[in-house]
């Protein structure tokens, strides 16, 4: 190998090194906010890229750490407002930036509840009602608290599983729909909360019959005799339709289990006769309002 040869792959080595470094720092960088003197000094230095008239505006091209707070709400506005939908993965990576670098309070709780928006619309409902929560415990009587707590609730909503399934976002859907029930205030999304408690306490009812049944299924009698007793007692079921009714369907096939008769062969017919509760109507999903992001920010 020529020594001319050696030369270039050192330099392109090198290069590729040096990009290495100055990547790692950027993802490991800490911004410090910007102050209001910086900030304002930043606004009358920026202006506005012209573009020709109807056509898609750009981002402006500098990088990505270099650029300033006017320059980076003018790139989000850019994605927020392409393809008609937006650009969203782009548009968090700016939000999230800005957010470490404002310096003033209501900027970063505004940034805040549009990039959980964001992830919500991404259908990262985990870190968007992370966000959502977080908004409602650290601003509970700013305008916005009763918003942010009906989306948390709906965002645990869309990570629900069945009732055969851990039903613990399920208990904490009902948990966090109370708290917003308990203040008075809240009446925007009082409907929709309601319909939404509804399929949760069925969810967990139809939770409880299941367990009830594997027990009849294994021969357990007992263990299936204490869950329908304490299914009886309990009161959190007790503003379903047809809950009595279930209950005394339970109560007739345990009784013909404890005379004898195969559990397996009443189960089958039980199920093709019974009421369910998850026929009611109050069961539908409520339906999510599309937010136009573009004319939030």
């Amino acid at each position: 190998m020529s020594k001319q040869i050696k030369l270039i792959l050192l330099l392109v080595l090198s290069s590729q090194i040096a990009f290495g470094r100055r990547a790692a720092n950027l993802h490991l960088e800490k911004l410090a906010p910007v102050n209001e003197i910086e900030l304002k000094e930043q606004q009358a230095k920026f202006v506005a890229p012209k573009w020709r008239k109807n056509a898609d505006k750009r981002t402006i091209s500098k990088p990505f750490r270099a650029l300033t707070i006017p320059e980076l709400e003018y790139n989000l506005k850019v994605y927020l407002r392409r393809n008609q939908g937006g650009d969203k993965e782009s548009a968090i990576n700016y939000l999230e930036r800005l957010i470490a670098k404002y310096g003033d309070f209501a900027k970063i709780r505004d940034a805040r509840l549009q990039l959980a928006d964001l992830y919500f619309d991404r259908s990262n409902f985990t870190k968007a009602g992370e966000i959502y929560a977080e908004y409602f415990e650290a601003y509970p009587g700013h305008i916005k608290a009763e918003y942010a707590l009906w989306r948390s609730i709906l965002a645990k909503s869309k990570e629900m599983g069945a009732c055969d399934q851990d039903n613990t976002v399920t208990s904490d859907i009902i948990e966090l729909g109370q708290k917003y029930l308990s203040n008075r205030d809240y009446k925007k999304y009082r409907k929709q909360l309601g319909e939404l408690l509804s399929t949760c306490e069925n969810q967990l009812f139809e939770s409880e019959v299941q367990i009830f049944e594997n027990y009849l299924k294994q021969g357990r009698v007992s263990s299936a005799t204490r869950r329908l007793n304490q299914m009886q007692a309990s009161k959190k079921f007790s503003n379903l339709p047809q809950t009595q009714t279930r209950l005394n369907q339970m109560s007739n096939l345990l009784d013909q289990v404890k005379s004898g008769k195969n559990p397996l062969r009443l189960l089958k017919r039980s199920k093709s006769e019974r009421v369910s509760v998850a026929s009611s109507p109050a069961l539908s999903k409520p339906k999510v309002q599309a937010i136009d992001y573009a004319n939030r920010f």
